[in-house]
């Protein structure tokens, strides 16, 4: 990219690609959305039953549609190439983490599950909300601890949510 003598501006367009979700792919229920926590508008949901096994595959896997359709060990060897890729080529560019085009962003914290990593992950996160400036910029719009595990999604009566990755979409 450094070597191009043209930024190709006006005749092309830069698109973000991501990786389909786990709600697209079907392994996610997809009832707390990232939209809703935006809004402040998340009920107590219970998750999908998934395993940690099978959580760890589907990590590995990807959300590549093609993927999909191969067969465990197929869809693991592709991953391997585009993390690969990645590795080699995109590490530099890697952005962070959950914010809207209007300033809105969100905090979380993932941990696998279990009362006492979810207590860790939201002492975290109530921590680093207490350190931002919000003279300089807004204060988070939710606090989340995903987890890997875990059958409900739930608000706190900190503030902090804890939605397990069967329950997410968006």
């Amino acid at each position: 990219m450094s070597q191009l003598t043209h930024s190709g501006t006006g005749r092309f367009a830069w698109l973000t690609m991501r990786p389909m979700s786990l709600h697209e792919s079907g392994e996610s229920n997809g009832v707390v959305s990232l939209e809703a926590l935006f809004k402040g508008d998340v009920e107590s949901a219970i998750a999908t039953d998934m395993s940690l096994h099978e959580l760890a595959y589907l990590i590995c896997r990807g959300g590549w549609p093609g993927s999909l359709s191969l067969t465990s060990k197929a869809a693991l060897r592709q991953a391997i190439n585009y993390v690969e890729a990645v590795a080699n080529r995109d590490i530099s560019r890697v952005d962070g983490v959950v914010h809207l085009r209007n300033g809105s962003f969100g905090l979380i914290e993932i941990k696998l599950g279990g009362d006492s990593l979810i207590e860790t992950g939201a002492n975290t996160l109530k921590q680093l909300a207490d350190k931002i400036d919000t003279t300089k910029m807004r204060p988070p719009s939710f606090l989340m601890v995903l987890t890997g595990v875990g059958q409900y999604a739930y608000r706190r009566k900190d503030g902090v949510y804890v939605v397990p990755i069967g329950c997410l979409k968006d």
